[in-house]
């Protein structure tokens, strides 16, 4: 039992520990915490090997104008240049110690997440850094929650790795916690746009990501958890285009108390409970998932305003916007031109199921019934995959026709 006890010490430690942020090295190492060009010693030197191949540089250019019109030292000369080139390889040397710079994976209320890799392991990982107390607070909840619903979820949220505290800032050095994860490919949102342009995807595609969506939902009210922000952009793709549910910045325990000053999550994809500030529930999730998967099927959604795609505080005008959603019949959430293709058909009754299962659950007071809404489809290439997109290990996608969907 102690060896035992001493080898999962051992590996917990190693896990915590060498986790790299562009030059900032996290975990208990506090020696090792250094910001290679930032230090003063490695600052001096380059400035110092600057000024010495400026004044090289000038010299050898004066010797070299006058080496017609008088007598010069041809050793000197040489000497000269010699130095200069050993200064320029210091320079390069110097160069190649710095760290690579620090990649922003994506940013919201509560933090933002760079890019990570561990020392020994080369391990890729999300790393979201919050330096607020509220937000330190906010990313401890977070971990909490993640490792709970990962319990009944499954592969189908993201897996949290660590969580660390005291930890130095990429941007300033400043003091925050960190919270690793592993690391996914790009959002179905960054998909959206890169594959379609907008335009909408197919409707065997936006099968494939309700079917993925109803497996985290369920996991989640197994848990007793409401994500809280059930959006495009927070379902992320995995290399065997695994849909994996992330961000549970705004999660909460089903039925907790309201709160007026609650994150309500993204108002164009929230309930139109959540936007009235009630308390949360399952339904609340599966109706926003009703409004993702009817945005990402026709690229548009039929409400009175257009809303941004940011999380948000609860505000006066969200009530309007709850009414709106209220008035939606479940089989007008998908009008499109497209009506009338099978597989379009086949998701749009998808959504509209998601909708009208949602209010019914609320109004019976009861979980929804997740096993009557999985969709029966025959697996597909998903539309990304089959436009060629790929992406690399920061998320980058890449596409040649992606650049003019987005100027």
């Amino acid at each position: 039992m102690r060896a035992l006890s001493l080898l999962l010490c051992t590996a917990s430690s190693a896990l915590r520990d060498g986790w790299v942020v562009g030059d900032v090295v996290l975990g208990p190492r506090r020696a090792a915490r250094t910001r290679a060009l930032r230090d003063a010693s490695l600052q001096r030197t380059r400035e110092r090997l600057e000024a010495r191949w400026k004044a090289l540089d000038d010299e050898v250019d004066h010797l070299r104008e006058h080496r017609r019109t008088i007598f010069n030292d041809e050793l000197k000369f040489k000497r000269l240049k010699r130095e200069k080139l050993q200064v320029k390889d210091m320079l390069a040397a110097l160069a190649r110690r710095a760290p690579p710079p620090s990649i922003v994976l994506g940013a919201g209320a509560c933090g933002t997440v760079y890019s990570a890799i561990h020392e020994k392991t080369k391990e890729p990982a999300a790393c979201k850094i919050a330096r607020t107390g509220e937000g330190r607070r906010s990313l401890k909840t977070e971990y909490e929650f993640l490792r709970r619903a990962r319990k009944t979820c499954g592969l189908t949220v993201v897996e949290a790795l660590a969580l660390l505290d005291n930890i130095p800032s990429p941007e300033d050095g400043g003091e925050g916690s960190a919270l690793l994860m592993a690391r996914l490919g790009p959002s179905i949102d960054d998909l959206f746009w890169a594959t379609t342009c907008g335009a909408g995807f197919s409707g065997e595609t936006v099968l494939h990501i309700a079917r993925s969506m109803l497996s985290a939902l369920a996991g989640l009210a197994r848990a007793d958890l409401v994500h809280g922000d059930c959006k495009p952009s927070n379902f992320l793709v995995s290399d065997k285009d695994e849909i994996i549910l992330t961000d549970f910045g705004t999660c909460r325990e089903r039925n907790a108390p309201a709160d007026d000053a609650a994150v309500v999550g993204t108002p164009r994809f929230a309930s139109s409970n959540a936007l009235r500030g009630e308390a949360p529930s399952s339904s609340d999730d599966l109706e926003a998932c009703a409004y993702a998967l009817a945005y990402l099927l026709t690229g548009r959604l039929p409400f009175a305003a257009d809303y941004d795609d940011r999380t948000t505080l609860k505000a006066s005008s969200d009530s309007a916007l709850a009414d709106a959603k209220d008035a939606v019949a479940p089989d007008l959430l998908c009008a499109s031109s497209r009506k009338g293709e099978a597989p379009f058909d086949a998701a749009a009754s998808v959504c509209a199921a998601f909708l009208r299962e949602a209010r019914l659950a609320r109004t019976q007071g009861r979980d929804p019934d997740y096993h009557a809404l999985v969709p029966f489809s025959k697996p597909c290439e998903p539309d990304w995959r089959a436009a060629g997109v790929s992406w690399d290990d920061s998320g980058a996608i890449h596409l040649a026709d992606y650049d003019s969907c987005t100027t």
